[in-house]
């Protein structure tokens, strides 16, 4: 299970790197109550963008003033 977790987290962190070299910046706006899945915020700070943890409809009008 270890090595999966691994290889997974490794292949992020390529897949990332690559879209930062292609200039592609991710931001992830997680919706729920629970926390993002790691490979998504792996993937989104790795690229230079973040993840913003919105429960209410003004903190997701800010997010999106922000990344624009």
């Amino acid at each position: 299970h270890a090595d999966r977790v691994h290889h997974r987290l490794h292949r992020d962190v390529e897949i990332a790197r690559r879209m930062r070299a292609d200039n592609i910046v991710v931001y992830a706006v997680n919706i729920q109550e629970s926390q993002a899945p790691a490979e998504v915020v792996t993937i989104a700070r790795t690229t230079g963008g973040d993840v913003f943890n919105v429960l209410d409809p003004v903190t997701l009008e800010q997010v999106f003033r922000k990344i624009d």
